[in-house]
Formats: structure tokens, C-alpha cells, sequence
């Protein structure tokens, strides 16, 4: 198996994941004990201008994986709407090659989801 990433993530209209990730191992700031990856914001600046894309990086449902050291646990992060649908989960942690991890809704992700509420 591929080595787990931590990173960030959105949810396109088509279900298609937009990532931007790393290995666990080589996160770039590590508050406490957690591993983080990137910002959405930033990335999604080039992101979107790259790829010709018009919306603000909070129109797509996203989210964030991250590794705890300590308790050598992932957790995904997201919206409610996100963490409550199997497919979209198992789709994630494909992405991000995670066997074990924790589902956290975070209400710093959430927004109307339509692609997920339907």
C-alpha cells in the first residue's frame, strides 16, 4: 500500500476530488502533536486561476486530513453533510491512502453541500 497523505481537499459538482497533499511524515507545521498540510486559501488562489475556475475556494464542500504523532491517528475533517456520506468518505480515504482514521465535522467547513444533500 501507498503511504498515507495528509492534506486538504474539495468536493466538485461531478463528486471529483480537488487535492493538495503530502506524505504524513513531511507536514509542514506541526501544532502540538498534529501534522497539517497547506491552507486552503492560498492554494486555491493558484488553483483556480490555473484552471480557470471563478468561484471562491468556499464554494465547493472541502475539508482536511491530518496525523496526530502522539496518538498516531488521521482524522478527516469536514462539513457534516461530507463526513456523513460513506461514498464521499470512501472516496477520501482512497485518495489519501488511510486505512484507520477519525471522521470530525467541523463547523468550519460546513455550507450547503448540494451534491451531497440530494
Amino acid at each position: 500500500m501507498k503511504a498515507p497523505l495528509i492534506g486538504i481537499f474539495w468536493i466538485k459538482d461531478d463528486g471529483k476530488l480537488i487535492l493538495d497533499t503530502c506524505p504524513y511524515d513531511r507536514g509542514e507545521d506541526k501544532i502540538g502533536c498534529w501534522a497539517n498540510h497547506s491552507g486552503h486559501y492560498p492554494f486555491w488562489e493558484k488553483y483556480s486561476v490555473k484552471h480557470g475556475i471563478e468561484h471562491d475556494y468556499v464554494y465547493y464542500p472541502r475539508g482536511r486530513v491530518v496525523y496526530n504523532f502522539i496518538t498516531k491517528q488521521f482524522k478527516i475533517m469536514s462539513s457534516k453533510a461530507v463526513i456523513k456520506n460513506k461514498k464521499m468518505v470512501d472516496k477520501i480515504t482512497k485518495a489519501f491512502n488511510l486505512i484507520k482514521y477519525k471522521l470530525t465535522a467541523d463547523r468550519h467547513y460546513e455550507k450547503a453541500c448540494p451534491i451531497l444533500d440530494g
